[in-house]
């Protein structure tokens, strides 16, 4: 049954657990049912399944804290504040607001529900500047945010608490220190696009926490339903580098992605403890509602310094 329906070897409490529950009168058809029913299954089959404590936080910093309409208004502003910097810049990130708006609502609540946990003037750094920067400004007025991206990334200045640079692929990035920490890091969509190992960018994620700092991780999860409808079909899940795209376009391309457990083994070699995790239905809408979790479009993890 374990091999069949957890596609593993029985552990020895297990199956003890499950003799014991055939013994005393259920049928096999029964035990397989309370197999099926149980988180490990549910979860998905090689999914790590979280403990109480990350369980607990997950499900923290996953309550709506921030008021829809509200959240709408601070995009609004935060556009109207863009256009004012670079129109066509602006025009781009409305149309990224747009595709992008359930992704951002959920890691600004996520962002705020931890701020919260430590009220006070706690350092936040939006790594990828974007229009969300803004959002997340004006969604926590009390928190000093700050932004990073590549060295040749044009930023407003004077917007944000502080502006830092780094190029991520850079052979020196373990030697690159900016010399201050951060509560809060948001890497939100950002890892798989970088053609370097995993390891090395989390490692430098850390080197930049505070004592008790967490990071907020998000990624495209490579078992997503769209990914395994294409495997099914014998393609491809990731595309060819886009036929109109030019080298300068090549930061947008996704160099590889990512699934759950790797996510977290990586987070793990890196020196880091995974606090809180989910897949997150943020790209699929409706359609999250008729698939397994496991199959939900993006990863979803916030981890610490071990």
């Amino acid at each position: 049954m374990y091999r069949a329906v957890l596609r593993r070897e029985p552990d020895i409490g297990g199956m003890a657990t499950y003799v014991q529950y055939l013994n005393s009168g259920h049928s096999v058809l029964q035990a397989v049912k309370k197999l099926s029913d149980s988180e490990e299954f549910r979860a998905g089959v090689g999914t790590p399944t979280p403990t109480n404590s990350v369980r607990e936080l997950t499900q923290k910093i996953r309550q709506a804290q921030l008021e829809r309409e509200t959240y709408d208004a601070f995009g609004s502003k935060a556009l109207a504040e863009l256009y004012k910097f670079d129109e066509r810049f602006a025009a781009s990130q409305e149309k990224y607001l747009d595709l992008h708006r359930n992704r951002f609502y959920e890691i600004d609540c996520a962002v705020a529900n931890l701020f919260n946990m430590n009220p006070g003037n706690a350092s936040i750094l939006d790594f990828g500047y974007s229009i969300n920067s803004h959002v997340l400004k004006e969604a926590i007025p009390n928190g000093n945010v700050s932004i990073a991206d590549r060295p040749y990334m044009k930023v407003p200045t004077g917007k944000f608490h502080s502006s830092l640079k780094v190029d991520l692929a850079d052979d020196g990035l373990d030697n690159h220190d900016w010399g201050v920490r951060f509560d809060i890091i948001v890497f939100s969509e950002v890892i798989e696009h970088v053609m370097v190992h995993p390891v090395r960018i989390l490692k430098f994620l850390l080197k930049h926490l505070e004592l008790g700092g967490c990071v907020v991780l998000t990624t495209p999860n490579v078992f997503s339903r769209g990914r395994l409808d294409r495997i099914r079909q014998r393609r491809s899940p990731l595309p060819p580098y886009p036929l109109e795209y030019t080298q300068r376009d090549a930061p947008h391309f996704h160099i590889r992605e990512y699934s759950m457990s790797d996510m977290l083994e990586m987070i793990e070699a890196a020196g880091g403890k995974s606090r809180a995790f989910f897949f997150s239905a943020c790209w699929d809408e409706d359609a999250g509602k008729h698939i397994p979790v496991e199959e939900f479009g993006n990863l979803f993890i916030v981890f610490g310094k071990a």
